[in-house]
């Protein structure tokens, strides 16, 4: 009898831990989706004419993880920090303005 009872409780903090770390994941799943709503918003404005969007637009682009940038890849317009942002790094050995 005592051990089902300890498995019960056993079980039932589990669930409570599974629990809470679904609703941790869901937290950070919103907060990721409006981060991307906001950047989204910010590039439409700038698109718009907007100069402080766009300086803020850019700001963003250079902080922001570039494959958070490719997952909305089609809803932003192409700026040069952009593209800078989401070619990566030079293959090694590339050096500018050297002709081979």
């Amino acid at each position: 009898m005592i051990a089902k009872v300890k498995s019960i409780q056993v079980t039932a903090q589990m669930v409570g831990a599974a629990g809470a770390v679904l609703a941790v994941l869901i937290v950070l799943f919103v907060a990721e989706v409006k981060k991307r709503s906001r950047l989204i918003d910010t590039a439409s404005a700038c698109m718009d004419g907007d100069q402080d969007e766009c300086a803020i637009y850019d700001d963003e682009v250079v902080k922001t993880k570039a494959w958070k940038l490719n997952l909305a890849i089609k809803k932003l317009p192409m700026t040069n920090l952009l593209a800078e942002k989401l070619a990566g790094p030079p293959p090694a050995g590339f050096a500018w303005g050297k002709t081979f």
